[in-house]
């Protein structure tokens, strides 16, 4: 904060709109229903509109952070494999 970015406070169990979820995701509106639609990431519906928990945004954030760093380790060593290089020790 000291030098000048922003912070959000928000409490686990929060309910976030699919607009608030997109923008902590980074990616679209239509991106996250689509990921709701396939059960992806889990909500509730308040009257006929979907929220999610705050919680499970987050989970769902580290577990995509997780697969693409593992897809791209793998990327790596394929990469490595084929051009014949050793990886470094």
């Amino acid at each position: 904060m000291a030098d000048g970015s922003s912070i959000q406070v928000s409490a686990k169990e929060a309910l976030l709109t699919t607009a608030q979820v997109a923008a902590r995701l980074g990616v679209s509106r239509q991106y996250v229903a689509r990921l709701l639609d396939m059960k992806q990431l889990p909500f509730v519906r308040v009257g006929s509109h979907r929220r999610v928990r705050a919680v499970d945004v987050e989970a769902y954030r580290v577990e995509r952070q997780i697969r693409r760093r593992s897809a791209l380790d793998r990327l790596v060593a394929y990469s490595e494999e084929i051009n014949g290089y050793a990886a470094p020790e």
